[in-house]
């Protein structure tokens, strides 16, 4: 093949563009979206719906071909005599910014005044929360064997920073809390088991919590065989943000709402 017949090729070859990817691309992206992180039915999703996991796999594999293409046509190629593309010119690097210090950190984050509370009757807590806050009521009593799209969890809205929700469900006296709880978990994601987590008390009780996956900080604590599980996720998490919370909240098992036989 001569030089006008591969210059000829290649354009046709870049005018068509790419209509495959390959299969170890479509096998990468599915790979990345199986090692998301997997709940059970008492840790659903959030608010939003979740895609449908070949949604997802379909729109990583556009993104991928798009960026291949963006890359072959866009990108300037090194001329070989013939006139097709020029010399690449050298763009300036921008300037790093160089990353916050903790002190710029602590001074970012806002410390909810917690003058009001709220008693969930079904959950079995109060907790105190902000005045300007949303507060949606659990409408179901939390059944760890069922998806309830949510409806089990009381939730204090601070939208756009952040939302807290707790709820509570009993679990069986044949199992210890730990394996109870862990059952749930999912090699590969953000989490790690319950025994491996960071210890906090909540209301004079021992706890766990997990810090580990992005935009979220979760808890759990048992009274008896009732186990309760806090929430703290969005755009503004913080620790600090998280106890001001958990300072507040007082247990109360004993007024929970009992799931029906």
């Amino acid at each position: 093949m001569n030089e006008n017949e591969f210059d000829r090729t290649a354009r046709a070859w870049l005018e068509d563009g790419p209509t495959r990817m390959s299969d170890r691309a479509v096998l990468s992206a599915l790979e990345e979206i199986h090692t998301t992180r997997q709940r059970r039915a008492w840790w659903p999703a959030r608010r939003a719906t979740p895609v449908n996991i070949f949604v997802r796999a379909a729109i990583a594999a556009v993104l991928v071909v798009g960026v291949g293409l963006l890359a072959i046509n866009v990108l300037p190629r090194q001329s070989d005599g013939s006139g097709v593309g020029g010399q690449p010119t050298a763009s300036p690097s921008p300037s790093a910014s160089p990353p916050p210090s903790p002190a710029q950190s602590a001074q970012s984050v806002v410390i909810p005044d917690l003058t009001k509370t709220y008693t969930s009757s079904t959950n079995g807590f109060s907790i105190g929360y902000p005045d300007d806050a949303t507060i949606v009521p659990a409408t179901v009593v939390a059944n760890p064997y069922l998806e309830q799209g949510n409806s089990e969890f009381d939730f204090i809205d601070n939208d756009p920073l952040n939302t807290f929700r707790g709820s509570s469900t009993l679990a069986p006296g044949t199992v210890s809390i730990d394996d109870w709880i862990d059952r749930g978990f999912q090699p590969g994601g953000c989490q790690v088991r319950r025994s491996e987590q960071a210890e906090i008390t909540i209301d004079g009780q021992p706890g766990r919590i997990w810090e580990g996956c992005p935009n979220e900080i979760e808890a759990t604590v048992a009274v008896g065989r009732r186990v309760y599980v806090f929430s703290l996720f969005g755009e503004a998490v913080s620790r600090a943000v998280f106890d001001a919370y958990a300072s507040t909240i007082d247990l109360r098992p004993e007024e929970a709402a009992s799931p029906a036989p």
